[in-house]
């Protein structure tokens, strides 16, 4: 049953896309903003699944962090937020500050979920702490509710200033990724500082998920001023079959943009470099212009001329795993890239 004029909307919208997508291209994929075309999570808070994350919450032993996706007085107080998700319920509560995008290889309903999401924080995103201990102990029954967290008396509730999510859903995904930065103030003053990092591959024994997690309560004053500068995927990537070639990727603060290198050796042994400027670039996703220098040009911008020879995108998989599709001239390629020198915050 639709419950609200807001479903009924989102609905035509994904059906008035399903006729392209499913024609002749069958690699074209649909991308939806949020909240202007879709809801955005399918549940109020992040408590993920055992089978991801044996934690349920993001913890470093000591405190537990609960992201608040929805308002808080919208979360009804009966609910399990063990179960994750509450469809389509959730979607009647508003988002709590956030834009961004789900992209699906057909459509919502018709894929079992997005192939990757991006959610950043657009004001005050809610973000609460406890002690890792009341949360067990509040858990230990299999049922915790938005009112367990609300009398736990550690509760510790903060404001993030600064949020960004990129999510590569196991459903959908055999290389998974969870990656949420965040910083931001607490009500009753002071600062701190969330990494939370879920990596890997579950359906592989030998590989599993990987978590990290960090929470920091540093004073206001050391809180960023701006932005961070460092994307999860800044740093050198190479592909293993050809050792001697890499590509260096670097963010460029405050804008959805990164810049790069890439060194080709040939077989023949000759060495060259590309520049790569990115065109698009969607946190999890980066399409680039090779282009390669022409030598000193004092009019153009650089000191240096540089001629489009080329294209490339970047599918970053996890902190570690990416994959390159090229096209130079009427040469396509591929390479399945790992990272040499991972982010300090984002490492499987």
């Amino acid at each position: 049953m639709i419950k609200s004029s807001l479903q009924w909307s989102f609905l035509c919208v994904v059906l008035s896309f399903l006729s392209p997508l499913t024609s002749s291209n069958s690699q074209a994929e649909l991308r939806l903003s949020i909240p202007e075309e879709t809801f955005g999570p399918p549940f109020y808070a992040r408590l993920e699944f055992p089978s991801v994350d044996p934690a349920l919450i993001p913890t470093n032993g000591e405190w537990a962090a609960l992201i608040l996706y929805r308002e808080r007085q919208c979360i009804p107080e009966s609910f399990n937020l063990l179960a994750l998700f509450d469809v389509p319920a959730a979607f009647d509560c508003p988002l709590s500050s956030f834009s961004g995008y789900e992209v699906y290889r057909t459509a919502p309903g018709v894929d079992q979920a997005p192939v990757h999401t991006r959610l950043t924080g657009e004001g005050e995103v809610s973000i609460w702490f406890v002690r890792l201990e009341e949360f067990e102990q509040a858990a230990v029954d299999g049922m915790v509710t938005i009112v367990d967290f609300e009398n736990m008396p550690s509760l510790r509730k903060g404001n993030a200033d600064f949020f960004e999510e990129l999510i590569r859903p196991s459903q959908v995904n055999m290389n998974i990724l969870l990656h949420a930065n965040a910083y931001g103030q607490f009500q009753e003053g002071g600062g701190f500082r969330l990494t939370y990092t879920v990596t890997g591959n579950p359906q592989v024994p030998q590989i599993g998920t990987q978590v990290r997690t960090r929470i920091e309560f540093p004073a206001v004053a050391y809180l960023p001023a701006d932005p961070p500068l460092s994307s999860p995927f800044t740093g050198l990537w190479f592909d293993p079959s050809n050792p001697g070639s890499g590509i260096s990727i670097h963010p460029v603060r405050g804008r959805d943009q990164i810049s790069g290198s890439w060194n080709v050796v040939d077989a023949s042994g000759e060495q060259k470099w590309y520049a790569l400027d990115s065109t698009a670039f969607d946190g999890i996703r980066a399409n680039f212009d090779v282009q390669l220098s022409g030598g000193p040009d004092p009019v153009a911008a650089g000191g240096v001329a540089l001629e489009k020879v080329g294209e490339m995108q970047i599918d970053f998989l996890t902190c570690t795993l990416a994959i390159a599709n090229y096209e130079m001239g009427e040469t396509t390629g591929q390479k399945q890239l790992v990272s040499l020198i991972p982010a300090d915050d984002c490492i499987d």
